[in-house]
């Protein structure tokens, strides 16, 4: 994966451009909207997470607004209409440094960060309270992901002993591939070739895009997989005390607007930027034993995991 200060050198994009010189008038277009995204249009329209008050924030990967408005109606759990939010970024590495990036360094000092996405790296240097990197230790190897009971059993653990003020959540689904109904069919798909911030999907959309998916299996694959996490966070729910828990998502996600698939970085469209908000409370019935883990147990390679979630 290209680190974004190599992507920013103008030594190495002189040199792009000259063994690409076709490619200049999208390179120029996606360096533009990127400046827009992060100076004019996040900072404007934007809800930032550290600004709100709540004890825990949940958040679901790649989770679109009418995605969440269309399943919560259908689901067991109680949590109503949600809100309409605009997330500060369309891809989780622009998310995790914008969010984190933006707490006062006291705030992140008292808050925990329980999570199955990949991009921890992303991180600010001032130290959170404590990192649950989730993905090191309970990848599923056959799902090609983090599935969300290792995430719901680690943060009940957590928040049970109550040493942190704040604790963030975060799911890797609705986020492709699909742990339910659809487990299995999105795998082994070379992902499009494309450097972070350039016109590109990951895996599973890429291959929906050259036709190797067909888009209505993609699209129900998509919806499908948010009912698994929502299973999950009813069982969080029921399991830890918290007097204002915020549920939203880091981004969206498109499925077809304009011929796009997937969360490419800066773009501003409602399909990766319009997120469901939702705010509640919790009470712990003591309804679950959450199971314990070798955190110590496999260091997995980074690459491998954001290969097959489809970020090469």
């Amino acid at each position: 994966m290209t680190d974004e200060n190599e992507v920013m050198d103008p030594g190495r994009l002189i040199s792009k451009g000259v063994r690409n010189p076709t490619q200049i008038p999208t390179w120029l277009y996606f360096r533009v909207q990127g400046v827009y995204d992060e100076f004019v249009f996040t900072p404007r329209k934007a809800r930032y997470l550290f600004e709100e008050d709540w004890d825990v924030a949940v958040i679901l990967d790649a989770c679109r607004y009418d995605l969440a408005a269309e399943r919560i109606a259908s689901h067991s759990i109680r949590l109503g209409d949600p809100e309409k939010a605009t997330s500060v970024s369309s891809w989780s590495p622009d998310w995790i440094r914008r969010t984190f990036g933006s707490a006062p360094e006291e705030t992140l000092a008292e808050t925990a960060y329980i999570t199955a996405n990949v991009f921890t790296n992303e991180l600010p240097k001032s130290a959170l309270g404590d990192v649950d990197r989730v993905w090191q230790y309970a990848w599923d190897e056959e799902l090609e992901t983090v599935p969300p009971r290792p995430v719901t059993d680690r943060a009940i653990a957590a928040i049970r002993t109550g040493e942190f003020d704040r604790y963030v959540v975060h799911y890797m689904q609705p986020h492709l591939p699909p742990v339910g109904k659809h487990a299995g069919r999105f795998t082994g798909f070379s992902p499009q070739e494309g450097e972070p911030g350039e016109e590109r999907e990951e895996a599973e959309w890429a291959a929906v895009k050259s036709g190797a998916i067909d888009p209505d299996t993609a699209r129900e694959a998509y919806r499908e997989n948010l009912a698994p996490v929502l299973d999950d966070l009813e069982i969080l729910l029921d399991n830890i005390d918290a007097s204002k828990v915020v549920i939203t998502a880091d981004h969206g996600n498109y499925l077809g607007e304009k011929g796009r698939w997937g969360h490419p970085r800066d773009h501003i469209h409602p399909a990766v930027r319009e997120v469901p908000w939702w705010e509640t409370t919790a009470t712990d019935r003591n309804t679950y034993t959450a199971s314990n883990y070798d955190t110590a147990s496999e260091r997995v390679d980074r690459e491998e995991k954001l290969e097959a979630l489809g970020y090469f």
